[in-house]
């Protein structure tokens, strides 16, 4: 194919040839654009997320009979579950959890640094069972991070595995928080009263006290954060 004959005819029209010229370099400069964008979202993508996903196996289970619907029933049935499946070979743990990290389930929340300005960032948390950070292998906490236990374990089985290197190559600090004093009390209700904190990001449920036997049942499933029963509701 000889190309002078057509270099020729487009230099005869100039417009036509800057106008050709101009949209090459437009779909060159989109589709640079588009490759830089999924060779970005791609690195997003690989990073670690803090869970041990390889050594993961996730079993659903599914209600099918009228026992199920009796609590005591469904927590007899599940504890016997986990204490099989803690019985195989090769199981590190096993834990019980509503919805799985990275599964496009759980609620949110928003956080933010006492001086940052806006709406602070959306972060995920989860209401999990005993051993379900063991189970999920997660190493979450980033250098010089700080882990707060402010939930107390069954006293039947209170210990947890800690992995001792991310304590120490980390410098994380790991700190148990219990109840509150008088002057934390003011110090909280003074930073609500002024909107440093706003408390409504904490209320998953609003019900009236005809709702009030359902709203149990939200906390005791670990479906709720705050549930709030309102007289008038």
């Amino acid at each position: 194919m000889e190309l002078g004959p057509i270099f020729r005819a487009l230099m005869h029209n100039p417009t036509r040839f800057w106008l050709i010229t101009l949209e090459v370099a437009l779909t060159l400069a989109i589709v640079v654009n588009c490759v830089a964008i999924i060779l970005d979202r791609r690195e997003l993508l690989s990073r670690p997320s803090g869970l041990d996903e390889p050594n993961l196996v996730v079993v659903t289970t599914q209600l099918f009979a009228d026992d199920f619907s009796d609590d005591g029933f469904i927590d007899t049935v599940r504890e016997e579950d986990l204490r099989r499946l803690r019985a195989i070979p090769g199981v590190r743990a096993a834990a019980a959890m509503d919805y799985l990290p990275l599964a496009g389930g759980g609620s949110i929340m928003s956080l933010k640094a006492e001086e940052e300005e806006g709406d602070g960032h959306t972060a995920p948390y989860f209401t999990v069972g005993l051993g379900a950070l063991d189970a999920l292998g997660v190493e979450l906490v980033a250098c010089m991070g700080r882990v707060s236990l402010f939930g107390g374990l069954p006293k039947a089985d209170p210990e947890v595995m800690i992995d001792a290197n991310i304590i120490h190559y980390s410098e994380a600090s790991l700190h148990g928080s219990f109840s509150a004093s008088p002057d934390d009390c003011r110090e909280s209700i003074s930073l609500v009263a002024s909107g440093s904190i706003d408390a409504s990001t904490f209320i998953t449920h609003r019900m009236g006290l005809s709702e009030v036997k359902a709203g149990m049942e939200l906390v005791k499933k670990g479906e709720s954060l705050k549930v709030i029963l309102d007289p008038a509701g």
